[in-house]
């Protein structure tokens, strides 16, 4: 009797001892310090500061004047007044500091999902996987929403799997998710293809079952009902299901934009193997709605490389959650290995390492800015890989991986720890432009016209600017733009690319456009430059500015 306080003070000790897995989470914070350089965030910015203005959601174009996206539909625009807010706030070092808090909890809702579903011992390689993979995309963007609205669906199934309750959050999470991005259509079909793989299950008499609690799969599907239902109660009703729908059949934009290339050979095994490796270890012995997210994800992964952190944050974790988490027993712990040696390798690289750039075709190379990254791709790698190794050590000389020994013990721990740990991450945030680490304004030194904007003129000359400038002319300079990073595939995207070639002065007559803004390497640039009609009005960091020499009416 008088050995049982001792024991359970040992129990909680152990309890609250923070693991490998929630060192690396804490790292996370930290990752997320550097430069804003996202193209699109700047448009979403003005738009949010257009909404707050006006009192009411985007209609029609406010932002360029050949008017191309017609009559808007900003089915993004809460995420935009969240991103506003957060400028309004702290300028861009509360962006920052919104990034800093988003990537956070990214991860600690994959541990909330493991943990519902009683794999606490798969956070760790899904954290050092995710953070690997998913690190070149770390932007602040209203996509980071669908991120986080996939993982809390997916909690949600989870919980629902194991306890028969948590029906009411789907509707409340996808009337929210429907006006913060357009990835809630995903979303949708996860849900949709769970009820249907659990009505499947009454024929499929062999595999096990998705739940033992009754009546699941007919209250999901009301449920589901409700959810979708809940997608239209928005300023454009069934309307934001048209950008999807646009951008799918729009191959020939696809095809031009560097985010939208398919993933390299290398990612594409990596997906195969890792499925392959699902399929040998647990065939019927998973159920077939436990597939859907993870089939779903890695299926989506492969269209485009701006998917492929699906595959990391959701289909990795659904994987190990399924074979096994960190166990060190084999095939299990060679799956392991080879997933996370492959995963680090992989993050060496920047996502767009070699895209097209700009929409030119015969264009392979990126702004000299984007190799920027690869020096935090380097730091995301040592750090994950020093952290694993050592966790690998200390799990085999226990002999044993090292999971969570208590329930909500390590939970309480990690929280405990986690907020002080944020709060020093801002304000490292704060302290890095005075001492020379981020740029004073947050902004990737060099990615952006600084000094020209003044030559633009705002008001008078119709301008035409690179399209990944589009947002920054808009929310900096107030320039209604030719172009911006809301064409989503229209036909003045292609106008725009004609401009690469011996045709752009005529199409510049042709919209009477006064000034051009572009980056010295665009091939813009060198048509304008042997172009006596033209001449070189500034020129900064990043770009030139061109004018015309005479009015366009008296030539």
């Amino acid at each position: 009797m008088s050995d049982r306080p001792v024991t359970n003070a040992r129990s909680r000790r152990r309890a609250g001892r923070l693991g490998f897995a929630d060192v690396l989470l804490l790292a996370v914070p930290f990752l997320a310090i550097f430069p804003l350089r996202n193209n699109d965030l700047w448009w979403h910015l003005a738009a949010g500061r257009l909404m707050v203005r006006t009192g009411s959601v985007p209609q029609g174009d406010p932002f360029s004047f050949t008017g191309f996206m017609g009559s808007w539909i900003d089915n993004e625009w809460l995420s935009q007044l969240v991103l506003y807010g957060a400028f309004r706030a702290g300028g861009n070092l509360g962006l920052v500091l919104l990034r800093i808090g988003l990537y956070t909890l990214v991860f600690l809702l994959i541990r909330e999902w493991l943990r519902l579903g009683r794999g606490p011992s798969a956070f760790l390689p899904s954290l050092a996987v995710g953070i690997a993979l998913s690190f070149g995309w770390w932007e602040l963007r209203p996509s980071l929403f669908s991120i986080l609205g996939t993982l809390s669906l997916v909690a949600i199934l989870e919980r629902i799997r194991r306890t028969g309750r948590g029906f009411a959050a789907l509707p409340v999470l996808f009337l929210v998710w429907a006006s913060v991005h357009p990835g809630f259509l995903f979303g949708a079909c996860i849900l949709v293809g769970t009820v249907a793989a659990l009505y499947a299950e009454r024929i499929l008499s062999d595999w096990p079952k998705w739940t033992g609690e009754t009546g699941v799969p007919t209250r999901l599907a009301a449920w589901t009902g409700v959810a979708v239902a809940a997608t239209l109660v928005n300023p454009y009703g069934w309307k934001v299901y048209s950008q999807q729908v646009a951008i799918a059949g729009n191959t020939a934009y696809r095809a031009l934009l560097d985010e939208w290339a398919p993933p390299g050979s290398a990612f594409l095994a990596l997906v195969l193997a890792t499925l392959a490796a699902l399929i040998v270890l647990r065939f019927r012995r998973t159920a077939p709605a436990s597939l859907v997210p993870i089939l779903g994800a890695a299926i989506l992964s492969t269209t485009a490389v701006r998917f492929e952190e699906y595959f990391a944050l959701v289909a990795v974790p659904g994987v190990l959650l399924q074979i096994g988490g960190s166990g060190l027993r084999r095939p299990r712990i060679v799956v392991l290995g080879a997933l996370l040696g492959a995963s680090l390798l992989l993050g060496l690289r920047s996502p767009l390492s070699e895209g097209l750039g700009e929409g030119h075709p015969s264009s392979t190379t990126i702004d000299t800015v984007e190799a920027r990254v690869d020096a935090r791709l380097r730091r995301n790698a040592v750090l994950v890989a020093g952290v694993l190794a050592a966790s690998a050590l200390v799990s085999i000389r226990g002999g044993r991986a090292r999971g969570w020994p208590g329930r909500h013990g390590r939970s309480r721990a990690t929280v405990a720890v986690l907020a002080p740990v944020v709060a020093v991450a801002a304000s490292v945030a704060w302290v890095a432009p005075r001492v020379g680490r981020v740029p004073d304004d947050y902004v990737e030194a060099g990615r952006y016209p600084t000094t020209c904007l003044s030559a633009l003129a705002p008001g008078a000359p119709r301008v035409f600017n690179r399209l990944s400038w589009g947002g920054w002319l808009i929310w900096k300079a107030d320039v209604r733009t030719f172009v911006d990073g809301r064409c989503w595939g229209q036909p003045i995207f292609f106008e725009y690319q004609r401009c690469h070639t011996s045709a752009c002065p005529a199409l510049l007559d042709a919209y009477g456009i006064d000034r051009v803004i572009v980056a010295k390497s665009d091939a813009t640039t060198r048509v304008l430059a042997s172009d006596p009609a033209w001449r070189l009005t500034c020129e900064d960091a990043a770009s030139v500015v061109f004018a015309r020499d005479l009015p366009l009416r008296a030539r």
